[in-house]
């Protein structure tokens, strides 16, 4: 398996996938592990060119939802939840057309039908690296209080575990 992952939550409970975005490893789940082994078993794993896995060549969209299918065979998981987010969120979709078989349901947030062109990611990688996020205004960059962000989100996770 060339996928680095982690598998999280009591042996026999449902699987449920986190597939994470452009730019982030699995560890962006984590705010939300505690709620989601409460009745899942939760994997999550860095896609390729993330995290602890490296890049083999170009990537594509049908070798990103092998992967999970791959992951998935190498545990023995016959059939799983799927969660994405962005480019996650894509995998899922890719998932839902050519391996429904493999999931109860999908899930997929902030995500498109289909991801741009190379030239325009480079291009905007380039921006944020030469000019950094100035057209970002500095008090959309942070979560204004910490502390009524952290209960929000919370909130915001127990309700989506649990409904």
């Amino acid at each position: 398996m060339n996928l680095d992952y982690q598998l999280d939550g009591p042996d026999g409970a449902p699987v449920i996938v986190l597939s994470n975005s452009l730019g982030t490893t699995r560890a962006m789940w984590q705010p939300q592990i505690e709620a989601l082994t409460a009745h899942f078993r939760v994997l999550r794993y860095d896609t390729h060119g993330h995290g602890k896995t490296t890049k083999n060549g170009k990537v594509t969209l049908a070798q990103l939802g092998e992967d999970v299918i791959a992951l998935l065979d190498h545990l023995n998981i016959d059939r799983a939840w799927f969660c994405g987010i962005s480019m996650g969120g894509l995998t899922g979709l890719w998932l839902g057309r050519f391996a429904p078989e493999r999931f109860h349901g999908l899930a997929v947030a902030n995500t498109a039908a289909r991801i741009g062109d190379q030239a325009s990611w480079l291009s905007r990688a380039r921006a944020v690296r030469q000019e950094g996020w100035r057209w970002w205004p500095p008090e959309r960059q942070t979560a204004g209080s910490p502390t009524r962000f952290a209960r929000r989100r919370r909130r915001w996770s127990r309700r989506f575990v649990t409904s």
